[in-house]
């Protein structure tokens, strides 16, 4: 059975909610990871007006990984900018594709959303994700750095 990427259900929140906090222990801020289950459950039904929105790929009823973006919908050439917030696949299947499929439908996502571009954040670290969104075609931003102010 071939792996399948589509927008998140209720049904699948607790597999979803347990690679949420895999990815939080990965990058370090798991013990400032707040979703919860009754959020994403509350979310699920806002496709259209929801200010986020999650993509899962699913291989008979396992969850294999997940996406969440978001859009930035006003920008300097009144076109959306779709952001990537977190792309995450579980350790295993992460050489069978199931990260291209999720970018892949997350463009598709985009593109359908007449978005300018898509952008996203990646963690100096993590070789192996500089790699894979280079396969993606994208390219390193040295126009920018990432600034916050954590309240």
């Amino acid at each position: 059975m071939k792996p399948v990427a589509r927008p998140y259900s209720e049904n699948d929140v607790p597999d979803l909610i347990e690679m949420m906090r895999d990815l939080a222990r990965f990058e370090e801020y798991i013990d400032d990871f707040k979703v919860t289950e009754a959020f994403l459950r509350g979310e699920v039904s806002k496709t259209e007006t929801a200010f986020f929105g999650i993509i899962v790929v699913e291989q008979g009823s396992e969850l294999l990984g997940y996406a969440s973006y978001f859009p930035i919908h006003f920008t300097y050439s009144l076109k959306p900018t779709y952001v990537l917030k977190e792309l995450y696949v579980k350790t295993f299947q992460r050489s069978n594709k199931i990260g291209q499929s999720l970018f892949e439908k997350f463009r598709e996502i985009a593109q359908q959303k007449n978005a300018a571009k898509i952008i996203w954040s990646v963690m100096p670290s993590n070789a192996e994700a500089k790699r894979f969104y280079t396969r993606m075609g994208g390219e390193h931003d040295t126009s920018w750095e990432n600034w916050s102010l954590v309240f």
